[in-house]
């Protein structure tokens, strides 16, 4: 009993499935930034700078992971990464950067 989908079928189901995800992700945004915030002002951090807080490194993570998926689906290796002696990544890391020439 195995029909293989139409196309309309697959689009609709990637766009409900895009469309929940969606909605978690947003929820767990905002249960992240107020519990960031109240931890901040609980730590005496004034107010706006603790509202702003857990947007700032969320947009940067969103945007360092989305650029280092597309990068690497184009087959460009990161510029930056951490390895320690035996190739994985440890508490004895070092830090090994080369420049774009070198890609």
């Amino acid at each position: 009993m195995s029909q293989n989908p139409t196309p309309a079928e697959v689009d609709a189901l990637l766009r409900t499935l895009v469309r929940i995800l969606a909605g978690v992700a947003v929820l767990a945004l905002v249960f992240t930034a107020v519990n960031v915030t109240l931890f901040a002002t609980d730590h005496h951090i004034p107010w706006p700078i603790a509202v702003l807080l857990d947007p700032m490194v969320a947009l940067t993570l969103t945007t360092v992971l989305y650029a280092d998926a597309r990068l690497a689906a184009w087959g460009i290796p990161p510029l930056c990464s951490w390895r320690s002696r035996n190739g994985t990544a440890g508490l004895r890391a070092r830090h090994d950067c080369s420049p774009l020439s070198k890609a």
